[in-house]
């Protein structure tokens, strides 16, 4: 069978709904217009293609199955304009078992030492998966106060 190209299908067939909802800013979208999600641009892991990636997206989220990530980090391109994300380069990241970024977005976590709420922001993100090469299931622990309490003969790892 000849696999039809146009945006909205897979392996030829039409998908039930060609929507998502983008993980950084809560809007409903159509998946096969989003830069971030461009088939050429998504360099999936050795569990999954292309087009599981965009189903799992589509039936809400697609939690990923080999780390603490609740979903797939996509951005659509209303975010991407607006600089509330920005594109990551999967093949620039470090990942096996667990799914790339395909957009980096600010993430807010708490720290593990003093319990005050920061935000992992988008560039540090960028740095840190595409410049210093750490895991993709990484995180940091503690807000760079803390950070710079536990080593403070050491430079920041941020950028």
């Amino acid at each position: 069978m000849k696999r039809n190209k146009q945006p909205g299908y897979l392996d030829g067939i039409k998908r039930p709904t060609d929507m998502g909802v983008c993980p950084a800013c809560g809007n409903a979208v159509i998946l096969s217009t989003q830069q971030s999600l461009s088939e050429t641009r998504v360099k999936p892991p050795w569990f999954s293609t292309y087009e599981s990636i965009l189903l799992a997206i589509e039936r809400g989220g697609g939690k990923d199955p080999h780390s603490d990530r609740k979903f797939i980090h996509w951005a659509c391109n209303h975010c991407l304009r607006t600089g509330k994300a920005i594109l990551a380069d999967s093949r620039a990241q470090t990942f096996c078992d667990c799914y790339p970024y395909l957009a980096y977005f600010d993430e807010q976590r708490q720290c593990q030492e003093c319990g005050a709420m920061y935000i992992f922001d988008k560039h540090e993100q960028k740095h840190w998966y595409e410049t210093l090469k750490f895991w993709v299931q990484s995180r940091p622990n503690c807000c760079k106060a803390c950070y710079q309490k536990r080593h403070p003969d050491q430079k920041s790892i941020s950028p």
